[in-house]
């Protein structure tokens, strides 16, 4: 009898673990537009809208408990809940939970400030205070992410997004955490006024969760219905996202109503045409009565108005001739006529040469007229130093020029240099963005280095190239040496074309391996230079020049034909592996691109799919939606893309999405410093995750010791490349190593 009884009772629990529930214990807490309380006190929200259909079609009842999101979360543990609407996946949830299969939305975490914020990454946030909902995921992650960034900043923990958004209206809080959804429904109802930042995080899918009471079989069938509600685009689930995430439109007025309005605007045209023809006829009337008196003054007046327009058309074409239109400033007939002066009857004086980063990036961001508002505003801050500093010019479309005259004018030029950068160490707001501006300075003196205007102007722009060369916000001084090197990278340019000619291009190869069998399952093409003598010429010798000159374009068509041609071969004899080409900037910028590639494809008769070509952050970012078009249209051919270097350039999650992409590199600069701190790590484990939720192979190049390797295969590093495993090798040395 008593083992009898031990089993009905196991069987009991089984039984109950596995059953349907009949009556669902369902926590809900203020989470606009997914689910909250409204104003009749029922719950609402286009959660709440999905699971009432699921449970109408599967005949359970529904009993809500209202609660903040940590309270419901520790009711649920407890096993007072039974289900929890709009959760995110996480490790340590599902000790205690089970997920849906299927998705109610994907979301992910956004910075939100009061409107008149200046919060432009995640830096920015230091010192500041930012409010956050206790145990939202969103909140969770974002403290994780200025941990990572080293931030200092205070965090308010609060219940619900409401009070968020009324901590900013107070300014009790700088700026707050929410999520992309909740924040569209704010702005669709018109509930309140903030700014969204750049700083993005944290894509996840928004779930339901149940306890672990509930059996698999009721969570199965409700990811079943869910799942049909998904397929459908005319079932409840659409119905309520339209609802809640797009505007509603607006109610048609009753017939009658209309034809009152019609016929009243139709008696008011009529009104008003009569009253026109009124006005005409006494309009002409008055102006025969008045014509012959103002005829004599009139003529009076054209000949006073034609003097002052000759003279004033004079002023103007001088003013076109010598002066910036946009600016304001002198230009460069300007500058030239007044340096022959300064020659004849100066005794010293620099001209100092200041030249804007990246404007091009910039008018691509935000458009040419902002671009044009920003060079406004850079020449009204450059104009309060030409007051201590003589003259500003505005010598080209992102260049400036002051003259600095004086027997101390080198000293002063070099004051002027590091006040000029110092002052852009704050941004700029164009039109309400803010933007960071940086520059370089090249100087040269009278008589020092020159007598002659031409000569000077050069001597300046060689010392400008010559800073450029350095850091952002550095500034140079024309020495002789810079001549020499100017004639070197002439010869060197020389060389790069007779090259070109002769054939003298070499693609040598490094393989890329899988991390946990060690075998080759890619290759990189990397270009390589003997010249006429046999003499190997570093890469980092003549690629800055052949992309200076415009001969990379040329050079890197040679590489990808090549390499096209080596890959096929390989093939031929069993060995079909990928293979990746390095593009440059102006490379991905050439509007023949796509015809080259065709090309090198039908030559080499390689299958698409075993091309792969690699762009760096900086070849894209200049004109993003441009560079997306081509990078599609690449993609279209069955080509796989990577993006290079990730990591070292603007390394955003926000355009990082939208990238048509197959391959993360993570660059050697991250895997040299991996154990150095654990900043380093950090920055490394959270690229690899990023490729892996965003569905990307990751790549780590660089690796030359066994501790990065085994730290690869720990993360489930996808490929390696590096010295560890091979050199780049010729194409001749590659077979033997596939052997």
């Amino acid at each position: 009898m008593r083992f009898i009884t031990c089993i009905l009772i196991a069987f009991s629990m089984l039984s109950s673990n596995i059953c349907y529930a009949s009556n669902l214990r369902v926590g809900i807490y203020e989470d606009k537009p997914f689910a909250f309380m409204g104003d009749d006190g029922r719950p609402q929200g286009f959660a709440i809208d999905v699971l009432e259909e699921v449970a109408q079609q599967q005949n359970f009842d529904i009993e809500y408990v209202h609660d903040s999101f940590p309270r419901n979360m520790e009711k649920l543990k407890n096993g007072e809940l039974d289900m929890l609407v709009d959760v995110s996946q996480t490790s340590s949830r599902d000790a205690f939970m089970n997920f849906t299969n299927e998705f109610l939305m994907e979301n992910w975490g956004i910075v939100i400030s009061r409107p008149l914020g200046n919060i432009g990454t995640i830096f920015d946030l230091e010192d500041k205070k930012i409010a956050l909902v206790k145990n939202d995921i969103y909140g969770e992650n974002f403290r994780k992410q200025l941990k990572l960034f080293s931030v200092s900043a205070h965090i308010i923990q609060v219940d619900t997004y409401d009070e968020i958004l009324e901590m900013l209206s107070d300014g009790s809080a700088d700026a707050g955490v929410l999520n992309k959804l909740a924040i569209s429904h704010y702005k669709l109802k018109n509930i309140a006024s903030f700014r969204e930042t750049p700083v993005i995080f944290s894509p996840v899918q928004m779930k339901f969760g149940f306890s672990k009471n509930i059996g698999r079989d009721f969570i199965e069938n409700f990811d079943s219905t869910l799942y049909e509600m998904k397929s459908n685009p005319y079932s409840a689930f659409y119905k309520s996202a339209n609802t809640w995430f797009m505007p509603e439109k607006g109610k048609q007025l009753p017939y009658w109503s209309k034809v009152v309005i019609y016929s009243l605007l139709g008696v008011a045209l009529l009104a008003g045409l009569f009253i026109a023809i009124l006005r005409k006829k006494v309009s002409r009337t008055r102006t025969k009565l008045e014509s012959s008196c103002n005829e004599v003054m009139e003529l009076n007046i054209k000949l006073q108005h034609d003097c002052e327009e000759i003279k004033q058309k004079k002023e103007l074409l001088k003013k076109l001739a010598y002066y910036d239109k946009l600016t304001g400033l002198r230009n460069k007939q300007g500058l030239y006529s007044d340096i022959r002066m300064l020659c004849k009857h100066s005794g010293e004086f620099s001209i100092a040469f200041f030249d804007i980063d990246n404007l091009k990036g910039i008018n691509n961001a935000l458009g040419y007229k902002s671009g044009d508002a920003l060079l406004k505003s850079i020449s009204q801050r450059l104009s309060l130093l030409s007051h201590r500093f003589d003259s500003l010019y505005k010598w080209g479309g992102d260049e400036f020029v002051f003259i600095v005259e004086g027997a101390s004018c080198r000293k002063k030029a070099e004051l002027l240099a590091k006040e000029t950068l110092s002052i852009f160490k704050n941004s700029l707001s164009v039109e309400g963005t803010p933007v960071f501006v940086s520059g370089c300075m090249g100087i040269s003196c009278f008589p020092k280095d020159s007598g002659n205007p031409d000569e000077l102007i050069k001597k300046a722009t060689l010392a400008l190239n010559h800073a450029k060369e350095g850091a952002r916000n550095s500034y140079a001084f024309y020495e002789d040496s810079l001549a020499g090197q100017a004639a070197e990278s002439f010869l060197m340019e020389t060389r790069l074309r007779e090259a070109l000619l002769s054939d003298e291009f070499e693609v040598n190869y490094q393989p890329r391996v899988e991390p946990a069998t060690g075998k080759i399952v890619g290759l990189e093409a990397l270009i390589r230079w003997r010249d006429a003598d046999g003499m190997p010429v570093r890469p980092d010798m003549f690629i800055p020049l052949a992309e200076e000159s415009g001969l990379i374009t040329s050079i890197g068509e040679v590489v990808l034909q090549k390499a096209c041609m080596h890959a096929q071969n390989l093939c031929k004899i069993g060995h079909a592996l990928p293979v990746s080409v390095n593009l440059s900037p102006k490379q991905f910028e050439d509007s023949n691109l796509i015809k080259i590639l065709d090309d090198a494809i039908a030559r080499s008769g390689l299958e698409p799919s075993l091309l792969e070509l690699e762009i760096t952050e900086n070849a894209i970012l200049d004109s993003l939606e441009d560079s997306i078009k081509t990078m599609e249209l690449i993609r279209s051919r069955g080509i796989k893309l990577l993006l290079d270097d990730f990591g070292t350039g603007y390394s955003s999650l926000n355009y990082l999405m939208s990238l048509p992409i197959d391959f993360l590199k993570i660059d050697k600069i991250f895997m040299d410093r991996l154990f150095d701190d654990s900043k380093h790590e950090s920055i490394v484990e959270f690229i690899i995750v990023l490729a892996k939720s965003l569905g990307l192979k990751i790549i780590a190049e660089g690796i030359e010791m066994p501790e990065q390797l085994d730290y690869l295969k720990s993360k489930n590093c996808d490929e390696y490349q590096g010295f560890i495993f091979s050199k780049p090798v010729p194409y001749e040395s590659l077979l033997e190593l596939l052997e």
